[in-house]
């Protein structure tokens, strides 16, 4: 298993995309994030920046896809540990009373059964 490297311009052009194939427009995205101004939008679409992790689960809500597929693309092999897999554990941590519905959000994704048989056996032996 690789490590998974985030890079940039790429996720930038990925969220410019996302929007774009949902007909969203920039004010339109930074209305629903609460922002006052569209600039926090224009730099993650140039790859100047990332979302912080609540505006990215917020963002993946919002067009419809995974952080994953926001942060990295698609997947080519589904036995990989997906990175929203981290991405949860995270969220557990630091905001436990949202942990439930985000736990349960995961699971429901059949590609993220590889990531609980990989690291269930990791754990129990």
């Amino acid at each position: 298993m690789n490590y998974p490297v985030l890079n940039l311009k790429a996720t930038g052009e990925r969220i410019n995309q996302l929007r774009k194939d949902n007909n969203l427009r920039v004010i339109d995205v930074a209305e629903y994030m609460g922002f006052e101004s569209t600039q926090a939008v224009y730099k993650w679409q140039r790859g100047e920046s990332l979302p912080m992790v609540d505006n990215l689960y917020a963002l993946s809500r919002l067009l419809h896809t995974s952080v994953d597929d926001i942060l990295i693309g698609e997947k080519e092999r589904d036995d990989e540990p997906s990175l929203s897999f981290f991405f949860y554990i995270f969220l557990w941590f630091s905001c436990p009373s949202e942990c439930p519905f985000y736990i349960l959000n995961f699971l429901a994704c059949g590609r993220n059964r590889s990531v609980i048989n990989h690291y269930g056996k990791t754990v129990n032996g």
